[in-house]
């Protein structure tokens, strides 16, 4: 865009407050994020860093940075990294640099705790779906019983204390909220803390 005396002016998002969501396996996470990014322009997702190799359709860069965990260990041991978790033998993390206003990313409960440690500032949204719904889910989407149920299981410690922790709940039990009321929910929370 051009201003007075042909000089560049560069239309600016309005800040708004960094939001991470935190949920179990199955909630709905990238669903959530997938449609709040489509009604709300001002935010981007944060693409995290991983030593999984893509699934089909993946690509480096979009879905997340693919990385050699000796690459990945490199960085991490520079404190590239805000927070970091390994699942099931592989490693994930979010760059500390990509952190920041209009930002809207997934962590783990250990990686909220370790970006509220770095006083970054940010709305801690937890999407909370009940159990029994979750692990039916995981079946659905093609997960095996096994992993599934010590998922469902291991999720239940890391989550227990999560409500005091968090800015806001959401909570779709039974799925029984489409991912437009979701979005919606999340989306009046926010603007709410502008």
């Amino acid at each position: 865009m051009e201003g007075e005396n042909g000089v560049n002016i560069e239309e600016k998002t309005p800040a708004a407050p960094m939001i991470v969501i935190v949920g179990e396996s199955a909630s709905g996470k990238s669903t959530l994020i997938r449609r709040y990014l489509q009604r709300d322009r001002r935010y981007r997702r944060v693409i995290t860093y991983t030593t999984r190799r893509p699934r089909p359709g993946e690509q480096d860069g979009i879905d997340y940075h693919y990385t050699e965990p000796a690459a990945f260990l490199a960085l991490k041991e520079k404190g590239f990294f805000a927070e970091t978790d390994c699942y099931r033998d592989n490693l994930y993390g979010t760059a500390l640099e990509d952190l920041g206003e209009n930002k809207i990313l997934t962590v783990t409960p250990e990686g909220l705790r370790s970006i509220r440690e770095r006083a970054i500032p940010c709305l801690a949204v937890w999407l909370s779906v009940d159990r029994r719904s979750r692990l039916i889910r995981a079946l659905e989407r093609g997960d095996e019983l096994e992993e599934a149920w010590r998922r469902n299981c291991s999720d239940m410690e890391r989550y227990a204390a999560l409500a005091q922790t968090v800015d806001c709940v959401i909570h779709n039990d039974a799925y029984r909220k489409t991912v437009d009321e979701l979005a919606g929910e999340l989306e009046a929370f926010v603007n709410g803390h502008i």
